[in-house]
């Protein structure tokens, strides 16, 4: 079997199509258009009666979309998580939405696609669409919904055994690091510099557990933290850097944050691989006061208004095959009108 990798293209893909449903900026032109217009192509929408199929699909599809739009134009989409892969010629994506329309309570809506590559262009042959709705709801009695209910409803050893089976897992890891740290420790002592450190510490973990995210580890001048949505990262990551440039005590510090989301082998308080690797290499490239993303963080955030983006450089990472692009991130239009 060919090797199945993530796809940054894909996840951009699918981050597009998803965002031209949104009312503040729709665009039904460019939701169609994604849609390969073939007789197998099909959609699969929350109605019972949206199981669409055929090359006329993309037509249909765009006058679905300009019909919503015009009976319920307030609509406002949040992309919880996305992930993609790809094979040959042939891809895949899952996606995670909070949606509110007009003055409606938010909705989680769960999608998933198909792709498949035609002369160099990938379109979506399949796509399905559901709301979360809760089992009781849905089947008439409370079941275990989330995986670590299930692990724990069937003892520590079968645990163990299913936890030991799959301790490879897609994260998004940051990596921090205090710029100077030895020449700021000699120009302190000893004793203030573990009060710096006590400081720092306390600081990072708080604002990485407020952003859903866990401290795996202090490094005396640094921190590795690991989250399970990009977002949160990318949060704590602006949180730490404000914080370090809010703190008016000796010595005055910059530090630089490195994002990069991956797989990564998990064993008993660590994480191993070479996306931690690379996180902290892409940590290590960024200057003081400065966050520096992979390409996958870039498209996993997407067209989020929150984030924006510096220039892309090529670079070189010490010990990582290959070159590599980086990205500095910054305040987007929305977070820095909030602000």
């Amino acid at each position: 079997m060919k090797e199945i990798n993530r796809s940054p293209e894909l996840t951009a893909l699918a981050l597009r199509w998803i965002q031209s449903w949104d009312g503040r900026h729709p665009d039904p032109e460019t939701a169609a258009n994604l849609f390969y217009p073939g007789d197998f192509t099909r959609y699969i929408g929350t109605d019972s009666n949206e199981w669409w199929q055929g090359r006329t699909l993309p037509n249909g599809y765009q006058a679905h979309m300009r019909e919503h739009l015009e009976l319920q134009p307030v609509m406002e989409i949040d992309v919880q998580d996305v992930e993609a892969f790809e094979v040959g010629y042939v891809g895949w994506a899952a996606m995670r939405t909070r949606v509110v329309i007009g003055d409606n309570d938010p909705a989680t809506v769960r999608i998933t696609f198909v792709f498949a590559l035609e002369s160099g262009i990938w379109r979506i042959i399949q796509a399905h669409l559901s709301a979360a709705v809760p089992n009781p709801q849905f089947v008439g009695v409370e079941l275990t919904g989330t995986l670590e209910g299930l692990l724990a409803s069937i003892g520590p050893v079968a645990e163990e055994r299913i936890r030991s089976a799959g301790r490879a897992g897609t994260v998004t890891l940051m990596f921090t690091d205090i710029v100077g740290s030895t020449e700021l420790a000699v120009e302190v002592g000893d004793q203030e510099w573990a009060r710096v450190i006590q400081w720092h510490d306390q600081t990072i973990r708080s604002i990485v557990d407020g952003d859903g995210g866990t401290v795996v580890k202090t490094l005396g001048d640094g921190a590795m933290a690991v989250f399970e949505f990009v977002r949160g990262a990318a949060q704590s990551a602006f949180q730490i850097q404000d914080a370090f440039q809010a703190r008016r005590e000796r010595p005055a510090m910059k530090v630089r944050i490195g994002l990069h989301a991956g797989d990564v082998m998990r064993t008993e308080g660590d994480f191993l691989g070479i996306t931690v690797n690379k996180a902290a290499r892409i940590a290590a490239a960024a200057h003081g006061g400065e966050i520096i993303v992979s390409s996958s963080v870039r498209a996993l955030l997407g067209d989020d208004p929150e984030f924006a983006f510096g220039q892309t450089h090529t670079v070189e990472l010490k010990g990582i095959e290959g070159l590599h692009e980086i990205t500095p991130l910054r305040h987007g239009p929305v977070a820095a009108h909030t602000s």
